[in-house]
């Protein structure tokens, strides 16, 4: 019962030293703040989403082009050519050892 009173006293103080024009503009001034925070954060996270995707496509099109390639150096057709390619690299090696 005590609390229902101090709470009481408290709304009677708070009506006593502000007057219900303040009281009203303060918590119009907080809803205001609060909107405009709500409408910040939900452009941010569309902004969020939309990078998301983006960088979702562009890791989708370098993991199919990596696979394209790897595919294409591991080919029986371009074994040849992937030899070729070692034995030049070696060859460039012992040229700068010696």
């Amino acid at each position: 019962m005590r609390a229902d009173h101090s709470g009481k006293d408290g709304i009677k103080s708070l009506l006593t030293t502000y007057s219900l024009e303040e009281l009203t503009t303060l918590f119009s001034s907080i809803d205001e703040k609060i909107v405009s925070l709500h409408q910040v954060s939900s452009e941010d996270f569309m902004n969020l989403n939309k990078d998301f995707r983006d960088f979702h496509g562009e890791a989708r099109q370098i993991s199919d082009n990596a696979s394209y390639l790897f595919q294409f150096i591991t080919g029986q057709e371009n074994a040849e050519m992937v030899a070729g390619i070692e034995q030049l690299y070696q060859e460039l090696i012992e040229c700068l050892n010696n």
